[in-house]
């Protein structure tokens, strides 16, 4: 008697391991895929924000040496920096972002308004160009007028980062939820 409940009872702790065994299997998968999705997702914003701050590194050199009076050439730099910037841009859209570059595309045709996200990207491009071409009408500029410009560009930059401060403040938000998400994972 004693021998069929040993038999019984270990066919049942069989039993129940091999169907408890998987259900705990595939939980801890999908968490871990979770996390995996998680940091890609993060990882991925990290960028977008490093390359708005070489944008805006580029940007400040060519200030700072237009203030020292020296030749300053923007122009292939900050076009690469630009074009890194938009490619970061759009590897977050697989995560909620929605990134449309020109005012010509299927969000603004259609009449929406653009996201937050698309009009500090806009207006991080647009002010950066504007920096750029007052730094180079400084660069050409008699003394008289010179002053002037790099007021002008000053400006222009102050823009391009309020536009990057913007964009990021839509970033923040998503990457702090991620890093709790991970900290609890």
């Amino acid at each position: 008697m004693y021998g069929l409940m040993g038999a019984l009872g270990g066919a049942l702790l069989g039993a129940a391991a091999t169907v408890s065994a998987p259900v705990l299997t595939g939980r801890q998968t999908r968490l871990q895929a979770q996390r995996v999705r998680n940091e890609a997702e993060f990882d991925r914003m990290m960028e977008l924000r490093r390359t708005t701050r070489d944008l805006l590194l580029i940007l400040d050199d060519g200030r700072q040496a237009m203030h020292r009076g020296e030749p300053v050439r923007l122009g292939d730099r900050l076009d690469e920096a630009i074009r890194r910037t938009r490619e970061s841009a759009d590897r977050c859209e697989m995560y909620g972002l929605r990134f449309e570059h020109s005012r010509s595309s299927a969000e603004s045709a259609g009449g929406r308004e653009p996201s937050p996200e698309t009009e500090a990207l806009r207006e991080l491009v647009r002010f950066a160009r504007a920096t750029a071409s007052w730094i180079d009408a400084a660069g050409r500029a008699d003394s008289a007028r010179r002053p002037a410009f790099e007021q002008r560009a000053d400006g222009h930059y102050e823009s391009a980062e309020n536009a990057r401060r913007q964009l990021l403040g839509v970033l923040m938000d998503r990457m702090e939820e991620l890093r709790e998400e991970l900290g609890r994972s």
